[in-house]
């Protein structure tokens, strides 16, 4: 497959293919030029940076926004698909965010991949991204009990970052958290950004099972395993409402964009939590999140 070099914007310039460019990604300027700058070289942050489309098999395509893991760069993201979605681009079959990309299939029936990057260009090109919503802003209350077995690596993080439990505990919970996106298992949501003294690689050793509803650690990152499923995180607590619900609409409790706090409450009132979630008598408070 030849790679496609185009400008965005209402009016795309000419298109160039090099046989030599087969396998290579597209660099595509966000600002209605072709753009050949790469990040962190000099840019400033207002300025869009340059969009980078490579091939995913022969039916999809991963639109690359940047490295950066930031609010900006997730939400540039979320926005970006759901633009896709709502253009009329030949042969587009969905749009799916990731922290800094967007993956884009389509059918290459319909489409070839050159018009897939001029169509993807062209979206990226005339949106205004400040103004432009994923979806309504909403901001999701969790309560976490980090009591006892529920929080099995708390006191080893603790250790390491020479802070007591309660500590640790206030850091965790006094932060609101991005969704960036959802991956990994199904309602696995990647959120940030931990506080930097809690802060730490991932174990050397996974887990071989790491419970349902478990709130872990790892890097500047912070998620709730969806399900029981290895994992390399550091476990802190455990909430009592289920991130996933195959039979309920939509089957993920968080989506990419909320805002996310967690709640400290005892064992006690996790436990009485827990049943009135399994019983239907309760659900996590949801909020409007900030504009």
């Amino acid at each position: 497959r030849t790679a496609t070099t185009v400008a965005t914007g209402p009016t795309p310039g000419p298109r160039r293919t090099d046989a030599r460019s087969v396998g290579r990604t597209t660099a595509v300027g966000a600002s209605g030029s072709l753009d050949d700058r790469r990040p962190g070289a000099g840019t400033v942050d207002r300025v869009p940076p340059v969009l980078r489309v490579a091939p995913l098999g022969d039916a999809a395509v991963v639109v690359e926004l940047g490295d950066r893991l930031d609010a900006h760069t997730s939400g540039r993201a979320a926005r970006l698909a759901v633009a896709l979605s709502e253009a009329p681009l030949v042969g587009f079959v969905d749009a799916v965010p990731a922290m800094a990309s967007v993956l884009v299939r389509y059918d290459p029936l319909a489409a070839a991949y050159d018009e897939v990057v001029s169509g993807v260009a062209s979206v990226a090109g005339s949106r205004d991204e400040d103004t432009t919503r994923a979806a309504a802003p909403r901001r999701v209350i969790l309560p976490a009990c980090y009591d006892g077995d529920l929080g099995p690596d708390l006191d080893d993080l603790a250790a390491a970052t020479g802070l007591d439990r309660d500590e640790v505990v206030a850091l965790h919970a006094g932060a609101d958290y991005r969704v960036h996106m959802i991956g990994f298992l199904p309602g696995f949501a990647y959120m940030g950004a931990v506080a930097p003294a809690l802060r730490r690689a991932r174990r050397p050793t996974p887990r071989v099972r790491v419970p349902a509803r478990a709130v872990a650690v790892a890097g500047e990152l912070t998620a709730v395993y969806p399900v029981a499923s290895p994992g390399g995180w550091h476990v802190l607590a455990s909430v009592p409402v289920d991130m996933f619900s195959p039979h309920a609409e939509p089957p993920c409790l968080l989506a990419s964009g909320d805002t996310v706090r967690f709640e400290p409450v005892g064992r006690a009132t996790y436990d009485e939590l827990r049943a009135a979630w399994r019983s239907g008598d309760w659900t996590p408070t949801i909020e409007a999140g900030p504009s």
